[in-house]
């Protein structure tokens, strides 16, 4: 199977916007393959200019009216030439920037972006969901439980810590309350099988 038989297959399965994409782009490649030629061209003249100068610098007097007609010729050339390839650089360009446009475009509708109703439903919902949650903050702030503070007896015991001279005071009460309580579990009747 040729190669231009897979392309056509290849391309037959293609939407018709990414066949003219796949087209614009052999066709940039075709003339960048042009331009890189005629560079080529402009090259070989340029250098048979060069020769034709140096002869003429040299040439006798009788030689140097055909060597400058010869010259003069090989510039026109030169300048027709480089105006070829300036049109090409200007199609290259035309064809890649279309190319690149035609992508984009396609890009934009395979991607499913949302519209700018509802962006702005989603910036609502999400602006109200922020809100919530700072107010809710705020609240848990408020509401938190602090051990900083202490009591005015427990200032008094910690000034006693801190300074050795003070003695121990005998308390009233024989056996100190204990801060924890036993909470003792009363076992629950079963309830009856219906």
């Amino acid at each position: 199977m040729s190669i231009r038989s897979r392309i056509k297959q290849t391309l037959t399965g293609i939407d018709p916007e990414a066949r003219n994409i796949v087209a614009k782009a052999e066709r940039g490649h075709r003339l960048e393959s042009q331009l890189d030629g005629l560079y080529g061209e402009i090259t070989d003249l340029e250098q048979q200019e060069s020769v034709l100068l140096k002869e003429g610098k040299i040439a006798s007097t009788v030689r140097k009216p055909r060597i400058a007609g010869q010259l003069s010729r090989l510039r026109q050339d030169i300048r027709r030439k480089n105006t070829s390839a300036k049109m090409m650089q200007q199609q290259i360009n035309v064809l890649a920037t279309d190319s690149h446009n035609l992508k984009l475009s396609r890009q934009l509708k395979i991607t499913d972006l949302p519209d700018a109703e509802t962006l702005t439903e989603n910036a609502v919902a999400a602006e109200q969901v922020l809100e919530q949650v700072e107010a809710n903050s705020a609240l848990a702030d408020s509401l938190a439980m602090t051990c900083d503070g202490i009591s005015d007896d427990e200032a008094k015991i910690l000034a006693e810590f801190e300074n050795p001279e003070t003695s121990v005071e005998a308390t009233d009460d024989p056996e100190p309350e204990p801060s924890v309580k036993k909470v003792v579990r009363q076992p629950q009747p079963e309830a009856e099988a219906i």
